[in-house]
């Protein structure tokens, strides 16, 4: 990692990161999450009826809104699968971690959150992405304290544009909300976790849909969303 990446990573919050997954990792990673997509999306056209539902478009609890939704359910104990894991392990990114927090302070990592989303289609004009409807994951409903101190993801596509499922980032908005977010974690306050909550939050502007290839790494320390 250089020192340019390094200085971008602690001043926005995120930097993309590129030469650290192998290609052939990635076709693993991407196999598996393929072969799970598509057996349950043939799954979900068994229990549906096509009038009803897109299929594929669930939530994680496989509960559809209106039919759609951006995430696709996958099952197969896929977020703890080993070509999954091994994107962290076999990789130079658990090493970056030991040398950035110190070898003992890096917790184990037993599982990984899939993101599919898709694309925007015929659009005249970028939707407007708002800056106040992000969250803040982690927190529960008692107020607990988030349990993360970076995201990493592992682009296994490419994303070489806007409206393609991106993800969007609120630039230095770990500093600008430093000293609000501190006061939420000592008085067990949840509305930053909630999003339906978004008129009580701070408006940070319009977020920054980042673009990557596939086999590049995204550290993210700011907030964070999918658009």
């Amino acid at each position: 990692m250089q020192f340019s990446e390094l200085r971008q990573y602690f001043e926005s919050g995120y930097v993309v990161l590129s030469d650290i997954i192998p290609h052939d990792m990635v076709q693993a990673a991407l196999k598996i999450v393929n072969f799970w997509t598509v057996k349950n999306l043939l799954s979900q056209q068994q229990q549906y009826q096509p009038s009803n539902n897109i299929y594929g478009c669930l939530n994680a609890d496989g509960n559809s809104i209106n039919g759609i939704s951006n995430r696709i359910e996958l099952t197969g104990d896929i977020i703890s699968d080993l070509d999954i894991l091994a994107l962290y392990y076999a990789t130079p990114l658990v090493h970056l971690m030991q040398h950035m927090f110190g070898t003992n302070d890096v917790k184990s990592v037993k599982e990984a959150t899939i993101i599919t989303t898709y694309p925007s289609l015929d659009l005249v004009e970028s939707p407007a992405l708002y800056g106040n409807r992000w969250i803040i994951d982690g927190f529960t409903s008692t107020g607990n304290h988030s349990p993360y101190s970076l995201l990493i993801g592992v682009a296994l596509t490419d994303i070489p544009q806007s409206n393609c499922g991106n993800f969007c980032v609120h630039p230095s908005s770990h500093i600008l909300l430093l000293e609000e977010y501190m006061h939420h974690v000592k008085q067990r306050l949840t509305i930053f976790s909630d999003q339906s909550e978004y008129i009580s939050k701070p408006d940070l502007g319009e977020p920054v849909q980042v673009r990557s290839l596939s086999e590049t790494v995204m550290m993210l320390d700011c907030i964070v969303m999918v658009g």
